[in-house]
């Protein structure tokens, strides 16, 4: 069955040089627009649905069959083209976990056994703090341990700032179990620790600012409600611009993994991204000024209805709350889910700080709060986790110091589920649609992916060209084959490593034109360097022409690829645009040796 829609990846690493295509055979004149010959190419793809259904206790409900499954597209049925049970074979001769509650699957219903669980472990440095490191590494080293089938397959990938694999895809569990324990046992990323920092800063700034504290007039600093607005708002941007950072690092590590065909389960710590960035500090800010801060006792806050002094000069409060949705994330977060979903990636998010005490004193930077903000404070970390888990059909782990038993759920959907395809009504628009998935049996609870973004034909080359790069995970259906064949001297510490494509011309779709054949594939080209710096996708379509009868097998064009000096992966995607068929290949190139 063709793999969900995929698209186009956020462009989340740094842009190196610009690339040039070359192609070594020349085109004859008036060869410029070759789609009035070959038209357009369509390719039907699947929209698949892994659907969890559970009863009150989490245990699987297996014995459905199509008839009890409405699915909705932007709020019109679709007919279902594919209906299946996905059940993990017995482990030592026992079924799934929590099937044995269950009727088992219905006779007349497809079961499919796959392979393996892939999981994605993805540990958020900038927003993971020390405590939590070695609480949640134990908790999942153990449950790993107990409940990992030979089969499955684990990967761990840490962001700060920059994604960095620490382990691919491997069954191999002492290799696992080492990575796990080398991250638990690493400090406070830089990352992570300025971020704290700022936002304890601006709390106390704010603080001082009211009480002018340790100001002098030549700061800039005039009294209370007067400049509280500033430093949130200078807060505010940074913390908006580290979240869509985030956002953007997990978009481009989701679109990554198009080339893994099946569900994979992607389990995202942190200790919580806000979902209105810098909304703590700024709800904070408001409450010195309101009245809320003033009628709860916080020391310094104010009433500003009550201050007629200077009331032009003071911050209003009561309108910078128009200021919050310009900081709010959930567009970015969906953006995100849609993705995820167009990859069959499922967020499984496990706030890694655990359960903590309500405090309406801030532990970092000693601000007291009003309960109001202390607790806006905590919700707005757990909204976007919740959000990014419910929009893909996961599931959130959160408010509990015990995470075994959410691990050990997230391990549980992967084998046992529900799969349901239909055709999407408008294939290839590059637009989000949302999904809705009704149950005819009462008393179950349902977890489904919510949406899906319709890919173009070109995002979706982009995605398995991403993995072909990050993971080598290749295909070559076309039998290309790429090589390095010299590099001329560029800039200062710059090479022209030029690379020659050679495509089969008896694995191309020709169509007779006289005496000649004529076919059209496109290439796509990134590379990467040892510091983990990736170029720009380039693309370039390819016409080819050529006698009808004739000696020639082979269809040589040369890529042409700026380099600094060193150790570089390049991978290459050749589609040809008749068939729809495209090769990955990837390659080691050492530029200036």
């Amino acid at each position: 069955m063709a793999p969900i829609l995929r698209t186009l990846a956020a462009v989340v690493f740094a842009a190196a040089l610009p690339l040039s295509l070359l192609a070594q055979d020349a085109k004859p004149p008036g060869d410029d627009a070759p789609a009035s010959l070959f038209g357009e190419s369509v390719n039907v793809e699947l929209v698949n649905v892994e659907v969890q259904v559970n009863d009150r206790e989490q245990h699987p409900i297996l014995d459905l069959g199509p008839g009890d499954f409405k699915v909705f597209e932007d709020g019109r049925p679709v007919e279902v083209s594919h209906f299946s049970v996905v059940r993990a074979k017995p482990a030592g001769g026992t079924a799934t976990p929590g099937a044995q509650e269950t009727p088992a699957p219905r006779s007349d219903v497809k079961t499919l056994h796959p392979d393996g669980a892939r999981l994605v472990v993805f540990v958020d440095d900038l927003h993971v703090g020390l405590g939590s490191r070695a609480r949640f590494f134990a908790s999942l080293a153990q449950t790993l341990q107990a409940s990992l089938r030979p089969e499955d397959q684990v990967m761990v990938a840490v962001f700060d700032g920059g994604i960095r694999i620490a382990c691919p895809f491997t069954s191999d569990r002492h290799t696992l179990l080492k990575t796990l324990e080398a991250l638990s046992s690493q400090g406070l990323s830089a990352g992570q620790l300025q971020a704290g920092l700022s936002r304890e800063r601006a709390l106390q700034d704010i603080r001082n600012v009211q009480s002018n504290r340790s100001r002098t007039k030549s700061s800039g600093f005039s009294g209370t409600c007067t400049d509280v607005g500033w430093i949130a708002r200078q807060y505010a941007d940074q913390s908006h611009h580290q979240v869509l950072q985030t956002i953007q690092a997990l978009t481009g590590f989701v679109n990554s993994l198009a080339g893994y065909d099946g569900r994979k389960a992607l389990l995202y710590v942190s200790d919580g991204v806000p979902l209105i960035a810098g909304g703590e500090v700024f709800d904070y800010a408001m409450s010195m000024c309101d009245g809320r801060g003033a009628r709860a006792g916080i020391e310094y806050a104010e009433d500003i209805t009550l201050l007629k002094e200077k009331a032009h000069q003071r911050w209003d409060p009561f309108s910078a709350r128009m200021e919050l949705l310009g900081l709010d994330t959930t567009d970015q977060w969906q953006g995100l889910a849609s993705d995820a979903n167009a990859h069959q990636v499922s967020f499984y998010t496990l706030q890694a700080s655990g359960l903590r005490a309500f405090q309406t004193r801030d532990i970092g930077s000693n601000v007291q709060m009003t309960q109001e903000t202390a607790s806006f404070g905590t919700r707005n970390l757990q909204d976007s986790l919740s959000l990014i888990s419910r929009e893909t059909g996961g599931r959130a782990i959160l408010n509990t110091n015990d995470f075994s038993q959410g691990l050990g759920e997230m391990l549980g959907d992967s084998r046992a589920y529900y799969l349901l395809a239909f055709e999407p009504t408008s294939p290839g628009d590059g637009k989000i649609h949302r999904i809705r998935v009704e149950i005819d049996r009462p008393g179950t609870r349902v977890h489904y992916r919510k949406s899906y973004r319709s890919k173009t034909t070109p995002q979706l080359v982009v995605d398995g060209l991403l993995t072909s790069l990050l993971y080598d995970h290749t295909e070559n259906p076309l039998g290309v084959e790429l090589k390095s064949v010299g590099e001329t001297s560029g800039a200062t510490g710059i090479s022209n490593v030029r690379l020659q494509l050679r495509v089969p011309l008896s694995s191309l779709t020709l169509l007779p034109q006289g005496e000649r054949k004529r076919g059209l594939f496109t290439v796509f080209l990134v590379g990467r360097d040892d510091a983990g710096k990736m170029t720009q996708v380039r693309e370039k379509p390819v016409p080819i022409h050529v006698p009808s009868q004739g000696a020639q097998k082979d269809y040589v064009y040369e890529v042409e690829m700026p380099m600094h000096q060193g150790r570089h992966e390049v991978a290459v995607a050749v589609r040809d645009e008749l068939a729809g068929t495209t090769s990955f290949l990837r390659r080691t190139v050492t530029a200036g040796g």
